[in-house]
Parts: structure tokens; C-alpha cells; sequence
């Protein structure tokens, strides 16, 4: 949508019999490599260079491309009072590029189409400041023996840490309250997704136990056979 334009996307989407879209609350711009805090796709490839996905068509020209993201809106601060996790800030490239997503919102719904609010729980979030980076180690996850899972692709969450799930709502309220015109949100990965082998095993950690325990399950017998 910034690359090509609102209205180039949703007249290739409308042609194709698309009446629902979905977009994140968030807008990027090309960067490289040593500031870039995303690339598009993935790289996937890290052992296998020859594995590495490309895009579809373009995105700015390129195939394969370094990103810089940040928030399509300023943040409400009061919505994160108190709580372990911040939302990032908006910055510069919020204020030149962030209404891009209200655009998206306003000319879907112009042509009759319904739209969501894509967003992701499991994702591990950004502490508040001043909070050392050892307090996130009780808000991820953890293999059968207890251990940290290696080789991420994606930083996931505990899930069921309620700091976690405290600070998912927060921004959950965040969002609808600023696109209120929003047809609703779209939860992307609930789960503990699985890219690599070690994300098989994953979560094992104390709040996952509770959370196994309310819903009846027998967690050392789960851990028990996972780590077997």
C-alpha cells in the first residue's frame, strides 16, 4: 500500500473478487541492513543462502528488501500505566507515513469492503524503560528441560505470561480505540508458531504449567514424554 499506492492495491484486489482485506497497524520505509529491524520475506535461509524466498513482485523496486517499521499512530500511554511492556514509540516516519492505514481503512470501505486489524499475540514485547533486560527471561518460553529454545526465527512470548496477555489487551483496546471504523481485528498466530525444530517443543515454562493445570491436563506427564 505505501510502495504502490491505496488505490493500485485495492483495484488489483477488487478485480481478483476480494471483499475482505486485512492490514497491520504499522508502516515501514527501505533501509539497510545495520538498521533494519525487519526483511522482506524472512530470511529463512540463514544455512542455506540458495534457500531464501523472494517476493512475490516489488516492493520499492526490490525483490529482497531490508525495513524499518514503527507504529501507524501514536500510542496512548495511559492504556500501558503501570504495566511491564511498552508499546514502541511513533516517530518521524509515523507522522509521514501513518495515515496511510486510515486511508486503506476509509477507501475499503468506500468500495464495500470489509477490513481488519491484523495483529499478533505471541510476539515477546519491548520492556518499559528503565527495567533490566533479565526481567524478560520470565516471559519466555521454555523447552521440556527448561531451557531457552534456540535457532528463532521469531521471538515468541510465553503466551500464557500475564504480562504478556495484559500488555496483548492493552494494545488490543489501543488500536480498536484508534481505528474504531475497523471492522474488527484479525488475530495472527495465536499459537507458539513453528519454524524451526526447537519450536516443536516449546512451551514448557511455570505459566504454561498453570495454564495446563485450569484446563485439567497432566503437564509433568506431557513434559515427561515431550523430552523423551
Amino acid at each position: 500500500v505505501q510502495a504502490e499506492g491505496v488505490n493500485a492495491v485495492l483495484d488489483n484486489l477488487q478485480q481478483a473478487g476480494v471483499n475482505t482485506v486485512s492490514t497491520a497497524p504499522y508502516v515501514a520505509e527501505p533501509t539497510d541492513p545495520a538498521n533494519a529491524d525487519r526483511r522482506e520475506p524472512p530470511d529463512e535461509g540463514r544455512k542455506n543462502k540458495e534457500a531464501v524466498r523472494i517476493i512475490d513482485r516489488p516492493l520499492w523496486g526490490k525483490r529482497e528488501q531490508y525495513l524499518r517499521n514503527a507504529p501507524s499512530f501514536a500510542p496512548n500511554a495511559e492504556m500501558y500505566r503501570d504495566m511491564k511492556f511498552a508499546p514502541r514509540e511513533a516517530d518521524e516516519l509515523t507522522a509521514s507515513q501513518g495515515d496511510v492505514v486510515g486511508n486503506f481503512i476509509d477507501e475499503a470501505h468506500r468500495r464495500g469492503m470489509r477490513i481488519y486489524i491484523q495483529m499478533g499475540p505471541s510476539a515477546l514485547p519491548r520492556l518499559r524503560a528503565g527495567l533490566d533486560e533479565s526481567e524478560l527471561m520470565d516471559d519466555m518460553p521454555r523447552m521440556p528441560d527448561g531451557s531457552l529454545p534456540g535457532e528463532r526465527m521469531v521471538n515468541f512470548a510465553a503466551i500464557a505470561s500475564p504480562s504478556v496477555q495484559e500488555f496483548f489487551a492493552a494494545t488490543a483496546r489501543d488500536v480498536l480505540t484508534t481505528y474504531p471504523e475497523a471492522d474488527g481485528l484479525l488475530l495472527d498466530r495465536m499459537e507458539q508458531s513453528f519454524y524451526s525444530f526447537p519450536d516443536a517443543f516449546i512451551d514448557f515454562g511455570p505459566h504454561a504449567e498453570r495454564a495446563a493445570a485450569a484446563a485439567g491436563f497432566d503437564f509433568d506427564a506431557m513434559r515427561s514424554a515431550t523430552q523423551a
